[in-house]
């Protein structure tokens, strides 16, 4: 099934009214968008799952999120979710592989590319970096 993932990223987070009730807070982010999300939004991340790097993925997106207590967790539910619809298409649109008639449309290839495409020097996941 393709999705209009533009309008996705628009609207997901502020119109999604039937948002977890009655279970527990785990953390703001994990409340508001679950694996399933994840794989629906992100499609073709990791170049397609080919990297040798499993670099976003939904369980290290959640880790990284603890380092930040207050994100999604800091304001009323349709805040929370603006704040998480931010996020991921700012991340979707730096990482993006997709183009105006990809498969599915552009933003369903966000996360897809490991490193910068115009500097291809500056790998994310290169630990001799000091810029990352």
């Amino acid at each position: 099934m393709t999705r209009n993932h533009e309008q996705l990223f628009v609207s997901w987070f502020c119109l999604k009214k039937d948002v977890i009730s009655g279970i527990e807070d785990n953390g703001g982010l994990e409340k508001y968008f679950t694996k399933e999300d994840f794989e629906e939004l992100f499609p073709y991340r990791n170049e397609k799952g080919e990297a040798e790097f499993k670099l976003y993925e939904y369980e290290h997106l959640l880790e990284a999120a603890k380092g930040y207590p207050l994100f999604a967790n800091d304001g009323s539910d349709e805040i929370n979710r603006r704040e998480i619809a931010a996020f991921l298409a700012n991340i979707a649109q730096e990482t993006t592989g997709g183009w105006d008639t990809a498969p599915d449309g552009r933003y369903a290839w966000g996360l897809y590319f490991l490193q910068e495409v115009t500097i291809p020097s500056a790998c994310y996941i290169n630990r001799n970096n000091p810029v990352y």
